[in-house]
């Protein structure tokens, strides 16, 4: 089972991941829990300005490094739980407005399908709440760099479009984390 979780930054994905990864340990389920992107990746994008494609390859480098740890996993039955994957590729770049510039949509689907090995997940869970919450949530964290809010709210509507284009979970996160993750073991049957 892979389970994608998605959202803007400060909307409860990571804090889900973890209450996930409790509730199967306390099940005695075997998981392997990822993100992407991973290190030294991660600090090389954070700290350059590159080219929109070159992000694209970048990323899709780094995930076809990941998938293949998670092929490894599957082959052990585990639950993979990825914190980002290519859902973050195409809504950050497309909020940015530059992926859609630069490569044919059919094309961007062919090099993700690629470096995911073909491996699709099983669910992708995208966290939706106001930008205005989740902009106030990582102020009040000092967690961020801060791209502003409108940003966020740009962001946000991209990542429900391309919910209701690849049919995904869209989840209320500005509910309680226990109503989240209530809503989150329906879906996978874990009640």
């Amino acid at each position: 089972m892979i389970l994608i979780f998605e959202g803007i930054d400060g909307s409860g994905k990571t804090t889900q991941i973890k209450l996930l990864s409790r509730e199967l340990r306390k099940r005695k389920i075997k998981y392997y829990l990822t993100k992407e992107p991973k290190e030294p990746l991660r600090s090389v994008i954070l700290k350059n300005k590159f080219h929109p494609l070159v992000y694209f390859f970048l990323f899709n480098a780094d995930r076809a490094r990941n998938f293949l740890q998670i092929k490894k996993y599957l082959k052990k039955k585990y639950w993979i739980l990825i914190d980002r994957s290519f859902p973050s590729t195409f809504a950050y770049q497309w909020a940015l407005g530059r992926l859609d510039k630069v490569i044919d949509k059919k094309l961007l689907l062919k090099i993700t399908k690629i470096s995911t090995f073909s491996l699709y997940p099983d669910k992708v869970f995208v966290f939706d709440l106001p930008a205005e919450i989740a902009y106030s949530r990582l102020k009040k964290e000092n967690i961020f760099e801060d791209k502003g809010l409108n940003y966020f709210k740009k962001l946000r509507k991209v990542y429900l479009k391309l919910s209701k284009i690849f049919k995904w979970h869209v989840i209320d996160s500005s509910k309680s984390k226990k109503e989240v993750f209530e809503e989150i073991k329906k879906i996978l049957k874990l009640c």
